[in-house]
């Protein structure tokens, strides 16, 4: 379809509320040729060259689509679907810039820099995708498992979008996970920034593959019924001159430089990046049917220092309003680690309207208390229990990520302190507790190897650690422990209030076991979870409950444990001895570090009885 500039969209997008400007602006199939847009402010002159004209330095000039404009148009008959270019921009003081399409969907491979006229376009929305969507993306009360990937170091042979496609789906499934999040796969020239410092929003990293490469992988991951998250990064851009920065010779885009990535921020007061950025985000879910974005380094937008940013805060607002009311069903996820109120909270509530937000306090604190001795446990016990007092005051994910297995931070397993066999004991009660503390979880990828190297982006995972039993046995208790979350009702009906957590024994420091309660939107439903954060093994350890029923245990941290003889009784009657604040207790063998999950026996009635 032919696009024709009108009055209306010129002035939407200098107002910063044109939300489809990738519609405009880059290089479209047209009638007669190649149709090419941007947006310079304040230039000589701006050209376009590229195979099409033999780089001639000259290029062809494209001329203002109106006075005072500051979009730059123009159809090139000889050019094609495949010619790289880039635009020639001549600055007032006379500089030439040679710059890469900043709404171009496709890029060379690196060390290139250029863009390409892509034939990549919308297309149809599958019956899975519209299928997981309304099964994953669109319902709030569910379980969601996301598995964190970076795609070009997941598996030796696997990093491209084609080759990833044909094994990860499958194996997401197979160990539990109900949603993938994609670290950045917009084009980034430097390996090592993980895809956090971008030259080409719109276009997919090109060393992984092309446009139509991407969405495949992303229908491979809805035809096995996974949500897609894809991370975004708006607060800063790559500094490489063939990017975005200063576009026409001085500042279009960006702002001050970022000081702690040496990147530059964008300019989010400037209504043009606005509708660029605004749109970007729209194009990701339009044009590969993703069903969230994760938008990274919320907290450095929000507070970039001691006080909020408000031009921020209304960014987000906006850009809140304007994605839920294209993309109803869509998962907004904010890496904030700010106390800003309602991060979560609708816009017309007073909110920043995202729906899920990263618990980062959850994962300092508990990362901290795991990695300390058992004689510091009693002192710090407190770490482990007050994530529970704002725990409902956001929709939280908790996040095991890539930014805690780097830069000398430890992979989980060598965070854990101890013997090598305590090492796992203790990573296995970890995930027993993320698993069932309130909230979603996240778990970046290889975390399920319980590798002792931390994670490189130029090499594949360390898939060798299963031919040792003690990584094997973990590999499998992690997928149980999945598998058992999502059928469990208790530890995600209700996640966002305090009708499905209830403290049982909160208190315990000396002893460092914490005792709590998962509850499902059927009260009678509920898991019972003891954690023993210490050495200590108990023969005899008495624990509230709250019924006169018999108790099964339906889990232990304690399976596929590497050469464990600690049984633990398997039924236990309760007793009307009242304990922790409870009616009733049990009594049962608690071992070191140790992890259970216990549920109560109901009698199932027979059908006949059903009948009368």
């Amino acid at each position: 379809m032919s696009f024709h500039w009108n009055n209306e969209q010129i002035f939407l997008f200098h107002e910063g509320r044109y939300f489809q400007s990738y519609e405009a602006f880059g290089a479209h199939v047209a009638p007669g040729g190649i149709r090419f847009c941007i947006w310079v402010p304040d230039a000589k002159s701006v050209s376009v060259s590229g195979d099409f004209s033999g780089w001639n330095e000259a290029g062809i000039s494209l001329e203002l689509i109106a006075p005072e404009s500051e979009i730059w148009q123009m159809v090139v008959p000889h050019a094609k679907i495949g010619d790289r270019y880039k635009y020639l921009i001549e600055a007032e003081s006379g500089e030439r810039m040679w710059k890469m399409d900043p709404y171009g969907r496709e890029v060379e491979i690196p060390p290139g820099t250029a863009s390409i006229v892509s034939a990549f376009s919308l297309s149809s929305v599958s019956i899975a995708s519209r299928q997981v969507k309304r099964n994953r993306a669109g319902n709030r009360v569910q379980p969601m498992n996301i598995y964190e990937v970076h795609i070009g170091s997941w598996r030796e042979h696997f990093g491209s979008y084609q080759s990833i496609s044909k094994a990860l789906p499958m194996y997401l499934v197979e160990h539990g996970y109900t949603h993938v999040e994609f670290m950045p796969v917009m084009h980034h020239p430097f390996g090592g920034s993980w895809g956090y410092q971008i030259t080409g929003f719109y276009a997919p990293a090109a060393q992984w593959g092309n446009p139509q490469d991407l969405r495949e992988l992303v229908e491979a991951c809805h035809q096995a019924g996974l949500g897609v998250i894809f991370d975004w990064v708006p607060g800063h851009f790559c500094q490489n001159e063939e990017g975005l920065t200063e576009l026409n010779g001085s500042e279009v885009y960006e702002a001050e430089e970022h000081p702690l990535w040496g990147t530059k921020r964008f300019q989010l007061s400037r209504p043009e990046v606005q509708s660029f950025l605004f749109s970007n985000a729209a194009y990701w879910f339009a044009f590969y049917d993703i069903d969230g974005i994760r938008v990274d380094g919320v907290a450095s937008m929000l507070q970039p220092d001691e006080d909020y940013d408000p031009v921020a805060i209304e960014f987000f607002r906006s850009l809140n309003r304007m994605l839920f009311r294209r993309f109803p069903y869509a998962i907004v996820a904010a890496e904030d680690s700010t106390s800003f109120p309602k991060v979560t909270a609708p816009v017309y509530h007073g909110g920043l309207g995202f729906n899920y937000k990263w618990n980062m306090g959850w994962m300092n604190d508990t990362l901290r208390y795991f990695s300390l001795s058992d004689c510091e446990k009693t002192k710090k016990h407190h770490q482990l229990t007050f994530s529970m007092v704002y725990a409902f005051e956001e929709s939280f994910v908790l996040p095991f990520s890539h930014d805690e297995v780097v830069h000398g931070k430890k992979t989980l397993l060598d965070k854990m302190p101890g013997t090598y066999d305590e090492k796992f004991d203790k990573l296995r009660i970890l995930y027993l507790y993320m698993m069932t503390h309130p909230g979603k979880k996240l778990s970046f990828m290889g975390n399920e190897l319980a590798p002792f190297l931390e994670w490189r982006y130029y090499e594949g995972l360390e898939w060798k650690m299963l031919e040792h039993d003690a990584h094997r046995a973990f590999y499998r208790y992690l997928n149980d422990l999945n598998h058992f979350y999502l059928k469990e009702k208790s530890l995600w009906e209700q996640d966002k209030s305090w009708d499905g957590f209830r403290w049982i024994d909160a208190n315990n420091q000396e002893q460092s076991i914490f005792v709590y309660q998962r509850i499902s939107r059927e009260p009678m439903t509920y898991s019972l979870v003891v954690i023993n954060a210490k050495k200590e093994n108990y023969m005899e350890f008495r624990m509230g409950v709250p019924e006169h029923v018999k108790y099964r245990l339906v889990f232990s941290s304690n399976m596929h444990a590497r050469g464990l003889n600690q049984p633990v009784k398997k039924i236990m009657q309760a007793s009307p001895v009242p304990w922790q604040n409870q009616p009733y207790s049990i009594v049962l063998r608690l071992p070191a570090y140790t992890g259970l999950i216990i549920k109560p026996i109901r009698k199932r009635r027979r059908k006949d009885d059903q009948n009368g």
